[in-house]
């Protein structure tokens, strides 16, 4: 176990607790990280956190952050409806290919990862 060693494969990325069209979004609890390929033992305020194996529905989003919400209004009141997809839990997350840190915020790239299961049909 050691601290985190600076790697490509090191990428920023968010968790996302709550359902931001249920739940207020001043009350979101939202989780920032980066993920990592070996063992780490987090100091102070740092944790681990597993993210679970699920089937997951992802999305990429190119552009600017301030029209990423219309891409979860896309895909909470449109995509999931319209498939035979329902969410399995409200932990989602964003994992962030290109970031600000690597150039132009409109040029950015993310990946959002839904958890999704087939629904079932009676």
């Amino acid at each position: 176990e050691g601290n985190i060693i600076k790697s490509p494969e090191n990428k920023f990325m968010s968790v996302s607790m709550d359902d931001p069209l249920i739940t207020s979004y001043s009350n979101c609890r939202f989780l920032i990280g980066v993920t990592v390929n070996q063992n780490v033992k987090p100091k102070g305020k740092f944790g681990v956190m597993d993210i679970p194996e699920s089937y997951y529905a992802v999305f990429k989003y190119e552009g600017n952050y301030s029209s990423l919400p219309n891409l979860y209004r896309y895909i909470y009141l449109m995509w999931l409806p319209q498939n035979e997809y329902r969410q399995k839990s409200t932990l989602s997350f964003e994992l962030y290919i290109k970031t600000p840190i690597e150039g132009d915020d409109n040029n950015l790239l993310t990946e959002i990862y839904i958890p999704i299961e087939k629904t079932i049909k009676k």
